[in-house]
């Protein structure tokens, strides 16, 4: 390619510096195929994984381990792997490799939210809910006298319905 002969490369070879990253590369994931998903038991407890065990996943460097951890603090700890998702700058193939390691075994004690009782502060305590969504959902509560059903929340405007299901973990409507 660089028409360069092999003699004269070999002569000013010693005299190339590289970065580290190209003399060393992280080595990567070289996925088999034929390879079998780890059984429940073979994975590790996501509520209880420590920043170490996080960071042997790859794509899941210091930033990343630590915001796992603090988003699974806020939320006292991990209900479904999904939550996972939520996690700032995680990315869907890295949450992938992250469940083909972990998964939630010790699901922690939730005490569930009545929406029909609860106020837009307490209903915005929720990581997944800012203040004007939990808003919105009282004022649609006192409009149609109560909310009979979670999946009346799919009907106000600027609902996130692909996060329904992580909405239903933490309310109630009794």
């Amino acid at each position: 390619v660089t028409q360069v002969s092999d003699s004269v490369l070999n002569n000013i070879s010693p005299y190339f510096q590289f970065p580290e990253w190209v003399i060393n590369p992280k080595p990567k994931n070289n996925y088999n195929f034929n390879k079998k998903e780890k059984s429940f038991a073979q994975k590790i407890d996501l509520n209880k994984a420590d920043a170490e065990q996080l960071q042997k996943v790859y794509g899941v460097g210091a930033v990343l381990s630590k915001r796992i951890i603090d988003y699974r603090e806020r939320l006292n700890g991990f209900l479904t792997d999904e939550q996972l998702y939520d996690v700032y700058g995680l990315e869907n193939a890295v949450v992938k490799r992250i469940i083909e390691e972990f998964t939630v075994k010790e699901k922690p004690l939730i005490e569930k939210i009545n929406i029909n009782k609860a106020s837009a502060s307490d209903i915005a305590i929720l990581p997944f809910i800012n203040f004007q969504l939990a808003k919105e959902i009282v004022d649609y509560r006192y409009l149609h006298e109560g909310i009979n059903e979670l999946e009346e929340l799919k009907n106000i405007e600027g609902f996130p319905i692909h996060k329904f299901e992580r909405f239903a973990l933490y309310l109630t409507v009794k």
